[in-house]
């Protein structure tokens, strides 16, 4: 399965707004059918707060705040502070 790596501002959402309905159900279609991951400089709450839960759980991995937390199906794996607990991978 192919891998696609999105940015959320201004890619999947207007800078700093929630994502279109349409395409919101547009792309969660696309989530099922590949792997999505997305990586972004906002915290994880305002992440889910522009995709929804839905897009946030459907994709591999969130990279927030530029990939210093990384998110599995709404699991935090890493940490700002550097605990490690997960893989650090796309895959």
């Amino acid at each position: 399965m192919k891998k696609f790596i999105f940015d959320v501002d201004g890619t999947l959402t207007p800078s700093r707004e929630r994502i279109d309905k349409e395409f919101e159900e547009w792309f969660l279609d696309f989530c099922m059918w590949h792997d999505v991951y997305l990586v972004t400089g906002s915290d994880n709450p305002k992440t889910i707060e522009q995709v929804g839960e839905s897009i946030g759980n459907a994709c591999k991995k969130l990279y927030n705040c530029s990939g210093s937390d990384v998110y599995e199906q709404g699991k935090i794996l890493t940490l700002a502070t550097g605990n490690y607990l997960g893989k650090l991978e796309f895959g």
